[in-house]
């Protein structure tokens, strides 16, 4: 596959169920930490609850993938790209979860177009709807570009 196949812009989202249930949870986290004394244990439990909540929204991102290259952005629109052109190494990890079931994580390293002197690195994991097929999009692309340069 060349990247006369990426012509159109794919966009993979993550999981919404994840997504809507970390929202939720930073809701009630809120609301624990208003109806709770100052100050007090619970206080103090409630937030960790929301600083972590937090996080893992703010960690939730969609893939944009097209014939330039790669995109991450997250529930507030910060950003991380990639060109195909800058891309210096990809690493698969596979951390095994259960006997039948795996979790993956894709690594891209490469250089930041807006920066070009500055490196970046984009972890995209399984929680993304469609992961096999954005995995297997940029083996595919990957190869074909080192068999362009061979």
């Amino acid at each position: 596959m060349s990247l006369v196949a990426l012509e159109e812009s794919r966009t993979f989202p993550p999981k919404m169920y994840l997504l809507v249930v970390w929202i939720v949870t930073s809701l009630f986290a809120l609301f624990g930490i208003i109806v709770s004394a100052a100050w007090s244990i619970a206080f103090w439990i409630w937030t960790a609850v929301l600083l972590v909540s937090l996080r893992q929204v703010w960690a939730t991102h969609w893939i944009q993938v097209d014939q330039k290259g790669i995109r991450v952005r997250n529930l507030l629109f910060h950003r991380k790209e990639v060109e195909w052109d800058t891309i210096t190494d990809v690493n698969e990890r596979e951390i095994p979860v259960r006997k039948n079931k795996s979790f993956f994580v894709l690594k891209i390293s490469g250089e930041m177009n807006v920066r070009s002197s500055k490196e970046t690195t984009i972890m995209i994991d399984s929680d993304i709807a469609g992961f096999d097929i954005l995995r297997e999009l940029i083996q595919n692309v990957m190869v074909s570009k080192a068999s362009e340069q061979s």
